[in-house]
């Protein structure tokens, strides 16, 4: 009787109501199955501009255009970081400046 496990072949012999496993010489996984000529090829250049075009146009589709209420938002965050990067920036400037002054460079 032969058992078939997920890696390599098993022979089962019953001696006296002892179980003996005999490995045959397959130990392995399959490796034809991670080797490189059975890889799926890539699409080529013309059906890669398809798909992105297919893509793309799916995409608008669902896209609407933001209102102002939606503008309005984006311009607040956007204005909060510009100011929060300046003063940062202007701390880290007065820093350097006292620092200077202080080791006489």
């Amino acid at each position: 009787m032969i058992l078939k496990n997920r890696f390599h072949e098993v022979e089962k012999i019953n001696i006296t109501s002892q179980i003996y496993f005999n490995v045959s010489e397959n130990r392995y996984p399959k490796y034809e199955n991670y080797s490189k000529q059975n890889k799926k090829k890539k699409p080529g250049i013309f059906a890669r501009l398809v798909f992105f075009y297919k893509n793309a146009k799916r995409i608008l589709k669902i896209a609407n255009k933001p209102n102002r209420k939606d503008y309005f938002t984006v311009f607040k965050i956007c204005a909060i970081g510009i100011v929060i990067l300046g003063a940062l920036s202007y701390v880290i400037q007065l820093i350097f400046a006292v620092v200077n002054e202080a080791i006489g460079v």
